[in-house]
């Protein structure tokens, strides 16, 4: 035998990665192809990256009736009581907070998503996994964008061109020269009695830009309240530890990340650059913030 070795040892960051990927594909799909079939409700298969439609909410129910009660204060021949937990809305709206250029008058808001419907699945098993004939749930991936006008309010609602249920809403008000802006996807989609899954958003993402892709977003402004003068402290220390990484963007029930340019060269999001070079909090930056991935 020879002293070669036969496979190669990879890097702890690639199966790290690796491992990242199957997580997100398992968990917020798509895991198999961009038009999978499968035989599962989608509702069952992946719990993140979804919208619920209009109104979906969570069934109260009874918490488990065989959970340990050692050292519970019951009488003697009195049972413990299960617990009736409340109903609670399903989200069906993902968004971020953006603080733009003053002379700013429009942002560009695009979308992606996908929805499963329920077709008759392929002979001999040419469907995916589980999908042999009969019926399945299939992948329809769908895209839009919309044009978001600013002013001091509400915004919105503005429908995507290709689904009238699928709606780009929002709010904004002036701030220190600029907007303050808050983007939301909205699925708007009634629940239906039958199939309620074909009502559900999957894989959702939102993206806001300029119109023209030009630098427009600032960094957000550091505000210092609430608590005593120990916690503002605090927040003034942690906001001069954390200088060099300006926030750009916040997202609400979704993960953001803002991304450069690639044509402006005045900040790098994603280099590690261990001069420190000081940043201008004020500039605005050719970025595009992608809520969602």
């Amino acid at each position: 035998m020879s002293g070669e070795t036969v496979l190669e040892r990879p890097e702890e960051a690639r199966i790290r990665d690796e491992l990242e990927k199957l997580v997100v594909h398992d968990l917020h799909g798509p895991f198999g192809d961009e038009e999978e079939e499968f035989r599962e409700r989608p509702t069952d298969r992946y719990i993140l990256g979804r919208l619920a439609p209009e109104g979906e909410t969570i069934e109260p129910d009874l918490m488990d009736d065989g959970a340990d009660t050692d050292g519970a204060d019951v009488g003697e021949d009195e049972a413990e009581p299960s617990v009736l937990t409340a109903a609670s809305l399903m989200p069906s709206a993902l968004g971020c907070t953006v603080f733009v250029d003053g002379e700013t008058a429009e942002l560009k808001v695009s979308g992606r998503w996908a929805r499963y419907e329920r077709v008759d699945g392929p002979e001999g098993g040419g469907g995916g996994a589980g999908a042999t004939g009969g019926r399945v749930w299939s992948r329809v991936p769908d895209s839009g964008v919309v044009r978001l006008a600013l002013r001091e309010g509400r915004l919105g609602p503005e429908r995507m061109p290709c689904d009238e249920h699928v709606v780009v809403r929002g709010r904004a008000r002036r701030h220190d020269g600029g907007w303050l802006v808050s983007v939301f996807l909205v699925n708007t989609t009634p629940r239906p009695q039958p199939l309620a899954a074909r009502a559900w958003l999957f894989q959702a993402r939102m993206s806001v830009s300029a119109v023209d892709g030009g630098p427009i977003f600032r960094a957000r402004p550091d505000t210092f309240g609430g608590g005593d003068d120990i916690d503002r402290a605090e927040q003034r220390r942690l906001a001069m530890a954390y200088r060099f990484h300006p926030e750009f963007a916040v997202g609400h029930g979704v993960g953001v990340t803002a991304r450069q340019a690639p044509d402006n060269h005045r900040w790098r999001p994603f280099q590690q650059d261990r001069r420190r070079h000081p940043i201008r909090q004020r500039q605005p930056h050719g970025l595009g913030v992608m809520a969602g991935e």
